[in-house]
C-alpha cells in the first residue's frame, strides 16, 4: 500500500517526472517518516515498473471512458491509490474496493465524493456486487492484486464477472513465475514481508482465455516499453530483460458480446431437478 504511493510521490517532486501525482504528494507528507525510507530498500527498477504500472493504466482507463463516457470503473484492492485523482475525469462513476481496515484507513487522507464511492469488503466475497450501481460498460482495474492469490481464486472471480455483466473489461498486472520468486525474494530482503506472499505465477495468456470462451483477450502491455521515463543505461537494460521474459506485464481482458448464447460446462452446475433439465 505505501510503497507505490510512495513511488509516485518521489517521481513527482522530480523536475521533470515521467507522472505527476499531486495526492500522492500530499498524502506522502502526512505519513510517518519511516514509510518515506522503506522505498530506499528497494531497488530503483521496481519503482520505476510501478512508476510504468500507474502510467499504463491510467492511458488504458482513459481510452475506456473516451469509448464509453460515463462508464463505470471499479478499482480492486485500492489500497492508497490516486488513480481518480490523476484522471479528472468527473463523468465516471467510480468505486474503490479494500478491505475494511483498508478503506478505514485510507479515509484519513482521501474522502468520498458524488462520483467516487468506497466499498470494504474483500473483491472476493460476492456481497459487495450489489453495492455497484452501473448502466452500459463497467472496467474492472486490479494492480498488484491478483498475484497474491491462488489462481483457482482468480478464475472463480472473473467467471462471476462474466456472469453478472453482459459488458465489462478487466485490466490487471500480472508476473510470471520467475517474477513471483524474484519478488518474494525482494519482500522478504526490504525486511516487509518474512514469508513469501506472491502466489500466483502466469507465464502466457492462454491460460486464462481456457478459463472459458466468453473471454476475449484485447491487450498485453510490457512494464518498461513504451512508457516514457528517465532510466539510467543499466536500467533500460535491466528493463529490457525484464520486458523479453514477462516478469511484470498488464494484461486487459473482455467479455464476449454474444455471451448469453454460450453454455459452459465449468461455469454451470448440472440441475439436480429432472424437470429442469428437460
Amino acid at each position: 500500500m505505501y510503497i507505490p504511493l510512495m513511488a509516485r510521490a518521489l517521481e513527482s517532486e522530480k523536475k521533470e517526472p515521467a507522472i505527476r501525482d499531486d495526492m500522492a504528494v500530499q498524502i506522502a507528507m502526512k505519513l510517518e517518516p519511516e514509510i518515506r525510507l522503506l522505498i530506499n530498500n528497494f531497488p530503483e527498477l521496481s519503482r520505476l515498473a510501478w512508476i510504468s504500472r500507474s502510467i499504463c493504466l491510467d492511458k488504458i482507463i482513459s481510452d475506456f471512458l473516451t469509448r464509453y463516457p460515463g462508464a463505470t470503473v471499479v478499482n480492486i484492492g485500492c489500497g492508497l491509490d490516486t488513480t481518480y485523482d490523476r484522471l479528472k475525469n468527473r463523468s465516471v462513476m467510480w468505486y474503490d474496493l479494500d478491505f475494511p481496515e483498508v478503506i478505514a484507513f485510507r479515509r484519513k487522507f482521501i474522502s468520498e465524493s458524488l462520483r467516487r464511492k468506497y466499498i470494504e469488503a474483500s473483491f472476493l466475497a460476492p456481497e459487495w456486487f450489489d453495492f455497484i450501481k452501473y448502466e452500459g460498460n463497467i472496467l474492472f482495474v486490479a494492480a498488484g492484486v491478483f498475484y497474491y492469490y491462488k489462481e483457482e481464486s482468480i478464475k472463480r472471480f472473473v467467471l462471476r464477472l462474466c456472469n453478472l455483466y453482459p459488458r465489462f473489461e478487466i485490466v490487471f498486472d500480472a508476473t510470471s513465475r520467475y517474477g513471483v520468486s524474484a519478488a518474494n525474494r525482494l519482500l522478504q530482503k526490504s525486511g516487509i514481508n518474512k514469508s513469501p506472499s506472491l502466489k500466483w505465477g502466469l507465464n502466457g495468456v492462454k491460460v486464462l482465455l481456457s478459463w472459458s470462451p466468453r473471454i476475449i483477450f484485447l491487450g498485453k502491455y510490457r512494464c518498461f516499453k513504451g512508457n516514457a521515463i528517465k532510466m539510467k543505461w543499466k536500467q533500460k537494460i535491466l528493463g529490457y530483460i525484464s520486458d523479453l521474459l514477462n516478469i511484470q506485464y498488464i494484461l486487459h481482458l473482455r467479455i464476449r458480446p454474444d455471451y448469453k448464447n454460450l453454455v459452459v460446462k465449468s461455469d454451470r452446475p448440472k440441475s439436480q431437478n429432472p424437470a429442469e433439465r428437460k
